[in-house]
């Protein structure tokens, strides 16, 4: 019987198939990651990026306050801000940026009557551009804390302001603002920005009793309302259950009325009644730096 003889090519297609085989399962083995392992694996990133980005934020609104709280007048503080998220190397997928800004917006107009009493105004912000985690934005202005994502957004008045029922039946009332300064300014991309902050001086005064009006503009209003309520409301003040076309003239039982005209979706007027004597108005004024 002849031997059947091979032909010479013949090992080499077989490693050809072998190799287009191999190629195939690598493919579908990336397919399968990217779309199973790694939107799971992109989303968790982003969500632990936006807790950082938060902390970050708060780190920043407490030292600036700290040093207000310690009258270290021309004193400087820094804190990193992330930015992005960077993406896994071999499969080029799951990178995201973000962005820390300064403006002028959002403003505050401390009045009783027509006298505008306290004045502050503008905020340092930290947005996130994500892939999978809603985008938020973390900002810090007046003295506040806003949180805003595409479905709602969320406000920390933190020591902003601090009410009590004084003995005599009046308010008692304590205001602490921030007046940030340096915008614009922005920086952008993946890494660190460094926040810097500079405290230029501290305004601190008393006031006689009456009506007092807050106006806040440039915010998220309905969150600002809500965090209103709920710093009134846990003192024990309970406000008119609905707008009144003019808070000033209106004669109330109640201790605080929001004016229907000037509450939009973007600005809060609050009239707090009845304020004791003596009420207090503290404004720091805060230079920002922006570094990439």
């Amino acid at each position: 019987m002849r031997a059947i003889r091979r032909r010479p090519d013949d090992s080499a297609a077989a490693g050809v198939v072998a190799g287009i085989i191999m190629l195939g399962a690598i493919v579908a083995f990336l397919a399968y990651m990217n779309a199973t392992w790694v939107p799971a694996w992109v989303e968790s990133k982003e969500s632990n990026h936006a807790m950082d980005v938060s902390d970050a934020l708060a780190t920043w609104a407490t030292d600036a306050e700290d040093h207000v709280a310690r009258a270290q007048t021309g004193s400087k503080w820094t804190v990193p801000a992330p930015l992005g998220v960077s993406g896994l190397p071999i499969l080029g997928t799951g990178s995201s940026s973000g962005e820390v800004s300064v403006a002028t917006t959002p403003t505050l107009n401390v009045s009783q009557g027509s006298l505008p009493l306290v004045l502050a105004g503008g905020g340092v912000a930290l947005s996130t551009h994500t892939l999978r985690y809603p985008n938020q934005t973390y900002s810090y202005a007046l003295g506040a804390i806003q949180v805003a994502q595409p479905d709602g957004a969320w406000v920390d008045l933190r020591s902003m302001i601090a009410v009590s029922r004084a003995a005599s039946g009046r308010v008692s009332l304590a205001l602490q603002t921030m007046n940030l300064t340096g915008a614009p300014q922005q920086a952008g991309g993946n890494g660190n920005a460094a926040v810097s902050g500079t405290l230029a001086s501290v305004s601190n005064r008393s006031f006689s009793a009456g009506n007092v009006t807050l106006q806040v503009a440039g915010v998220q209003a309905g969150a600002w309302r809500a965090a209103l309520n709920r710093t009134l409301n846990a003192a024990g003040l309970r406000g008119e259950p609905l707008p009144k076309a003019d808070c000033q003239a209106f004669v109330s039982t109640k201790s605080f009325c929001y004016t229907a005209a000037n509450n939009t979706a973007t600005s809060v007027e609050i009239v707090l009644y009845n304020v004791a004597s003596g009420w207090t108005g503290s404004t720091a004024s805060v230079a920002v730096e922006l570094r990439n």
